[in-house]
């Protein structure tokens, strides 16, 4: 499991990857709370819930990445620790999710970039032998 930062010309390009496809959406949240802030200040004291769907995967990763942002906008919340599970199939795919962090506080957490928003250009879910790598676009 990992992630690492991609060269791009205004945003940020992310590429996240796991063992399983659950992972890989682990790694894209993870990667996604470190270009926000120091990822290892943030403590694990709140266990958060997300439910999201999607028709595709695409969709299914931008609704999970897009309802953390409104964490973070609407609640002060970070994360650092994510548990995903994936069902259903093309058509119907379905994530629940556990985070853990804790309320934002710019003295503690610091300040990297503001994330205004996940977008689908150049989006990418494949699975490449035995890893799942994820490839998108934060806009900052």
């Amino acid at each position: 499991m990992g992630f690492k930062i991609l060269d791009h010309v205004a945003d940020v390009m992310i590429e996240a990857w796991g063992n399983t496809l659950e992972e890989a959406f682990e790694e894209s949240a993870k990667a996604m709370f470190d270009q926000m802030v120091y990822l290892e200040k943030v403590d694990q004291l709140i266990e958060y819930s997300i439910e999201v769907t999607g028709y595709d995967l695409e969709e299914l990763l931008y609704n999970w990445l897009e309802q953390l942002i409104v964490a973070v906008d609407v609640e002060f919340l970070v994360f650092s620790k994510f548990k995903v599970t994936i069902s259903g199939h093309e058509g119907n795919y379905k994530l629940n999710a556990t985070c853990w962090g804790e309320k934002y506080k710019r003295e503690k957490h610091g300040s990297k970039v503001v994330v205004k928003a996940v977008t689908y250009h150049e989006m990418k879910i494949e699975k490449n032998n035995e890893l799942w790598i994820i490839r998108y676009i934060l806009d900052i």
